[in-house]
């Protein structure tokens, strides 16, 4: 949790309730998973859930992948079989095969 920096998202806030601007609906911490829901008002995929999938923080560092967004329900989006390999983090989020990005302090 915290205040980070993404190279082209900027300032990324993580609170035990927020992601961003995106509410955590739910979260598995032993799997590395946030579900996280934007705000019915949002411009982009109002109401929206989706998957995010993050490495442990080393060196003030960590991580993230969207893996699967745009999803109607928080049980669409758990059960999401969206791949985001943190073996890969060049081109292992997602199935389109994008980086992942990293957040430092």
């Amino acid at each position: 949790m915290g205040t980070w920096e993404e190279e082209f998202v900027g300032t990324v806030e993580i609170t035990s309730s927020f992601w961003n601007s995106s509410g955590i609906a739910a979260y598995d911490s032993e799997a590395n998973v946030v579900y996280t829901q934007t705000s019915c008002d949002s411009e982009y995929n109002p109401g929206a859930f989706s998957k995010i999938v993050y490495t442990e923080p080393t060196d003030d560092a960590f991580y993230y992948c969207t893996a699967a967004f745009g999803l109607k329900t928080l049980a669409e989006a758990q059960d999401s079989e969206a791949t985001a390999d943190p073996e890969d983090l060049e081109a292992g989020c997602g199935a389109s095969g994008f980086p992942w990005s990293k957040v430092t302090r």
